[in-house]
């Protein structure tokens, strides 16, 4: 069967800014994924307050963040969901008002999706499984060419036009476009400003992180082979900066300790924690043996980690099994050797 022939439709993309005058330069298209607006971040724990409030409001923020950012560009593409099933009425007045103060700046938008929309938006709705080709254009002049990306499809000669390809598939067909994105793409920034060269296959083109996330989410991993003699202030030290916009912080710290740190129990852990939290941040420390204490040092001595395998080998709960010659049972000593070793045995395996 041959390759369907996707179809070119021409839309204006801005004829100016809200202050009237003309933009100029390369395409611009603010690109974001999976806006979901009325959503709450996964991976949360329990909130209350501030906090609770911050994360509760944070897809809104996201939004107006998204919104300032699109004032330089030409077009907005959004890919995935745009309001998240939870949404309330809200959500969608929050949607409803951000698509119209484009519309009212002249910056075309564009959905590749195939949820069900509220009637009557200022919305290019593009569907994600059928490919597609729109032409965009400045007043009269044409500007650059949006492609949905899906299955096999012949698409027109772009005529020199440079072309954006998107999709909501990681691995689409992305030959002959200038730039691409994709719903996987995005990282820290909840959107991405392509700027595409002038002429089709040009080069020079380039994407660049914009907006703000007002929850973010870290897991840094932190070597402490010898015991610092401030934890807490060691641990504040290592934690990432805040960053504009940011308004709450999922912390989950995993700590990869010396032998001093055996001592450490996880009401430790649990109280460390909560000294380095606050209403704006929540912390969990997570406690782990060092991996370098499971390396054997070349002497005649087994190491640790070394012992404890050997005593685990020959660990029997039932108590059934002969003693094994040179080996004294000692079920305290493989008690401890478990819990300085046995998670992050399980964790690698």
């Amino acid at each position: 069967m041959p390759p369907k022939q996707a179809s070119r439709s021409s839309r204006t993309a801005s004829g100016g800014s809200a202050s009237g005058s003309p933009r100029g330069g390369p395409p611009r298209i603010l690109c974001a994924a999976d806006v979901r607006l009325g959503g709450i971040a996964e991976r949360l724990p329990p909130l209350a307050g501030e906090a609770a409030e911050s994360a509760a409001g944070a897809s809104r923020r996201q939004w107006e963040t998204l919104l300032d950012a699109a004032a330089e560009a030409d077009a907005v593409v959004l890919l995935g969901r745009l309001l998240d099933p939870a949404a309330d009425l809200r959500a969608e007045r929050a949607l409803r008002q951000g698509l119209d103060r484009l519309a009212a700046a002249d910056v075309a938008a564009f959905a590749v999706t195939d949820e069900p929309l509220p009637d009557d938006l200022p919305l290019t709705v593009l569907a994600p499984d059928e490919p597609s080709e729109i032409e965009l254009s400045r007043g009269d002049e044409s500007l650059a060419v949006l492609r949905t990306l899906a299955g096999a499809a012949a698409f027109p000669v772009p005529d020199g036009l440079p072309v954006l390809g998107v999709s909501v598939a990681a691995d689409a067909d992305a030959d002959g476009c200038d730039a691409f994105f994709t719903s996987s793409l995005p990282g820290d920034a909840p959107g991405t400003l392509i700027v595409l060269p002038e002429t089709a296959g040009a080069g020079g083109g380039t994407s660049e992180p914009r907006g703000e996330r007002p929850v973010r989410f870290f897991a840094p991993v932190l070597d402490l082979p010898d015991e610092p003699a401030d934890l807490p202030a060691r641990l504040r030290h290592a934690a990432p900066p805040p960053a504009d916009g940011e308004r709450l912080r999922i912390v989950d710290w995993t700590l990869r300790l010396g032998p001093w740190g055996d001592r450490l129990t996880d009401a430790d852990a649990d109280a460390l924690a909560a000294a380095l939290s606050d209403a704006r941040a929540l912390h969990s420390v997570a406690l782990l043996p060092h991996p370098d204490r499971f390396a054997d040092d070349d002497e005649e001595e087994p190491g640790e980690a070394a012992a404890f395998l050997e005593a685990l080998a020959h660990f029997d709960p039932l108590g059934d099994a002969p003693p094994l010659p040179g080996v004294a049972p000692n079920p305290d000593r493989v008690r401890e050797l478990a819990t300085r070793f046995a998670a992050p045995l399980l964790s690698a395996g």
